[in-house]
């Protein structure tokens, strides 16, 4: 009797795991990759190249959603012009309590005499073209400067390009005059 249960369960499994049928996701998971290519179809005038544009620090936000195509190279250059600046690494999806709206960080830094660059870690159309009451328009990682598609990848190698080398959590970054001095815990 027990070689028959026994024999007769995983007649039953396998045959079942034939109905199972398990289906690769039509996008790759969130959390892994940029969505670069799905935002640019989505939304066609979102993103902004910046090659063009000579100074990205005198940007301003504007009520027409527009992100901005950057470097860290680039960043680095108004972060230089700041005495005190943050560089918010923005995951408009993020359930920790490390994460914040980006306007409630502006009315931080409005209060501190800070600079705030918000910079998208990731392509969500739907969130990017949401207002954000913040100064400074929404900066997104180039990723072919990068020469990924792998989030964990291209913003680590953006944060090595800010001088950012620590292997710290957080995603608020603290500068002064252009030096990273650490991140910033809520």
């Amino acid at each position: 009797m027990m070689k028959f249960t026994i024999s007769g369960l995983l007649l039953l499994l396998f045959s079942s795991c034939q109905l199972i049928k398990i289906k690769p996701p039509s996008e790759p998971l969130k959390g892994f990759y940029s969505y670069y290519d799905k935002t640019k179809k989505d939304y066609p005038n979102l993103l902004i190249n910046t090659d063009s544009i000579s100074n990205i620090c005198v940007l301003e936000y504007s009520v027409e959603p527009k992100v901005y195509i950057i470097n860290a190279l680039q960043l680095k250059e108004c972060l230089n012009s700041c005495n005190d600046a943050i560089v918010y690494i923005w995951d408009p999806h993020c359930p920790s309590d490390q994460c914040v709206p980006p306007n409630l960080l502006q009315a931080f830094c409005n209060e501190n005499k800070a600079d705030l660059f918000v910079v998208a870690e990731y392509y969500d159309g739907k969130e990017l073209v949401q207002y954000y009451d913040i100064e400074k328009p929404i900066f997104g990682i180039d990723t072919k400067y990068y020469k990924s598609d792998l989030i964990k990848k291209y913003t680590t190698l953006f944060e090595n390009d800010l001088g950012v080398y620590d292997n710290e959590s957080g995603r608020i970054l603290l500068f002064e005059n252009g030096n990273y001095l650490g991140r910033i815990r809520i």
